[in-house]
């Protein structure tokens, strides 16, 4: 496979909806309740504890910043290895 095609094949795996970049932050008050005027928030109370991110097609779904940020740093490592081999494949 082409270097260049493996950085664009990560690349797009990364803004694919099906991964977590289609997530969202859970829209909160000043004071760190829920903001009740987001549908997203609709099925809670104001004072739930609930993560500060959701998956906009399934809002009652919590996803922790851990695991965000795990992913994040996983698909950074790929696509800047999949980066640095285009690169040095050029020279």
């Amino acid at each position: 496979m082409d270097v260049h095609n493996k950085a664009e094949d990560i690349l797009a795996e990364i803004r694919d909806i099906s991964t977590l970049a289609h997530l969202r932050r859970r829209a909160r008050c000043p004071d760190g309740t829920l903001d009740m005027r987001h549908k997203a928030n609709k099925g809670h109370r104001k004072d739930s504890k609930v993560s500060d991110y959701y998956d906009p097609t399934e809002p009652d779904v919590d996803v922790d910043l851990e695991v965000i940020e795990l992913y994040q740093v996983d698909q950074q490592q790929r696509y800047d290895s999949a980066r640095y081999q285009e690169l040095t494949a050029k020279v």
